[in-house]
């Protein structure tokens, strides 16, 4: 069996700034929808990698350590979006 590594990703920590969760509803802005898209692929990681370390079982860890390493890439994509749109429109 392979061994599966998380990938090493920037983290640029911007949903680190946000002092309460964001609620859905249809009137957020484009900057609260990617804090909120952050905090939960960053809880989503969290998770997965929790899972990942308990896990006795090599194909479990396997399989929570590829579903943490996808939650990282989401949380870089959006970070990278807050990054370029919502930092430099202020």
């Amino acid at each position: 069996m392979k061994n599966v590594l998380l990938p090493q990703l920037e983290n640029l920590d911007v949903e680190e700034y946000a002092t309460e969760e964001i609620v859905p509803s249809a009137d957020l802005s484009y900057q609260d929808i990617l804090s909120m898209a952050m905090q939960r692929e960053e809880k989503s990681f969290r998770f997965y990698s929790k899972i990942a370390s308990e896990s006795q079982d090599p194909e479990i860890k396997k399989l929570f350590l590829r579903l943490a390493a996808e939650e990282a890439f989401h949380k870089a994509h959006f970070e990278k979006l807050y990054d370029e749109v919502v930092l430099t429109e202020n």
